[in-house]
């Protein structure tokens, strides 16, 4: 039987058989579209489309049959077929990056029931270690500090052992460990820490130490205004009407006060001067900044503050068990008087028990006897 549908529309036409004139065409019925049917679910009215007709998938084309090679003819090896590629092929888009606290945190909230009270109950125990403040101060409220005492002891012993305080007492270790070994390396810097990183006080050589035949040595301005004032002079001769005076140099150009002092010089003895050289302390190392205690200003100039580094060695000796100084042995006094006084009494004490021991035995030996001694 012949069917047809009409473009654009979702009506079917059905064609009837007519079983008392074969001969006569198809006459085409008609069909009603269905109602969408009618659903109420919380006072809200849900409508579901009428079913679609399934459409027929496209049949799959036939294979060749394989042909059997004849007798005598090589035929072509089959192409070999790809491997299956294996593995799902969902992927998730944008994945949360999580840092190591915040898994731990993440573990721990999925771990526990704890209430916001009991966690801070935790929290402030592992600072504290008293139950009874750290009870009261997490919000309980209680009519004594007994009773206080008594529940905190209740809850220390449900959440003791609990995933919540193992993570933070993990984390407080954590935190104490840095802490300690911070202080530890400050105590080390500052122990070990060399006091002239601070300031020094230096012996430079003096005017004559380099200058020429031990001289009077100038700076480049000072040479400067020494031309100009033999210049003055030279004017001064010319106008008078008298023989200019010769420039004299004395030890030359090139003063430099870093240089150390010459020891063959006449004016200082190879001294040198003094100086009191105070460091930049913006380049000084952790353990010299451990030492530095400011500097203020005087009427005798600038003065520094420098703190004494033989406290911070004895307390790095006491954190490392180290004995700065050597125990001395125990001296042994021996006295001879006493010596014998002792010996005499342990003979004393030694006859008192033979005696009594004897007397005991004959006691017995006459109580086997009858009583007759």
């Amino acid at each position: 039987m012949a069917r047809k549908k009409i473009q654009g529309t979702e009506e079917q036409i059905k064609t009837a058989e007519d079983k008392e004139s074969p001969d006569n065409a198809a006459r085409p019925v008609f069909t009603p579209p269905q109602k969408p049917e009618v659903k109420v679910r919380a006072g809200r009215v849900l409508k579901t489309p009428p079913a679609k007709t399934p459409k027929k998938a496209p049949a799959k084309p036939k294979r060749p049959a394989a042909t059997k090679p004849e007798a005598g003819s090589t035929a072509a090896p089959a192409p070999a077929k790809p491997p299956r590629k294996t593995g799902g092929s969902t992927r998730v888009k944008k994945a949360v990056k999580l840092n190591t606290k915040e898994l731990e945190a993440l573990q721990a909230g999925s771990l526990h029931d704890l209430d916001a009270r009991q966690a801070k109950f935790v929290d402030l125990w592992l600072v504290t270690q008293n139950g009874t403040q750290a009870y009261l101060d997490a919000g309980y409220e209680c009519k004594s500090d007994a009773v206080a005492a008594a529940a905190a002891s209740r809850l220390l012993k449900k959440v003791k052992e609990h995933p919540y305080t193992l993570a933070k007492r993990a984390e407080l270790f954590a935190k104490t460990e840095e802490i300690t070994g911070r202080v530890i390396q400050r105590i080390y810097g500052a122990a070990m820490a060399d006091p002239r990183e601070l300031v020094e006080y230096v012996y430079k050589c003096c005017r004559c130490c380099h200058g020429k035949d031990f001289r009077y040595q100038m700076t480049p301005r000072e040479l400067e205004a020494r031309k100009a004032r033999h210049q003055e002079l030279v004017a001064e001769a010319k106008h008078m009407k008298r023989k200019p005076p010769v420039f004299d140099e004395l030890g030359g150009l090139g003063f430099d006060t870093n240089l150390d002092p010459h020891p063959d010089c006449p004016e200082c003895n190879g001294n040198g001067i003094g100086q009191l050289v105070l460091k930049d302390t913006r380049h000084l190392s952790p353990g010299a900044l451990a030492l530095y205690g400011g500097v203020k200003e005087t009427k005798d100039g600038l003065e520094m503050k420098v703190y004494d580094a033989r406290p911070y060695l004895e307390m790095l000796g006491r954190i490392f068990n180290m004995n700065i100084e050597p125990a001395q042995p125990p001296a042994a006094q021996v006295d001879t008087e006493r010596l014998n006084e002792a010996y005499r009494l342990g003979l004393e004490h030694t006859s008192a028990q033979r005696q009594a021991m004897a007397d005991r035995a004959a006691q017995i030996q006459a109580l086997d006897n009858g009583g007759n001694a």
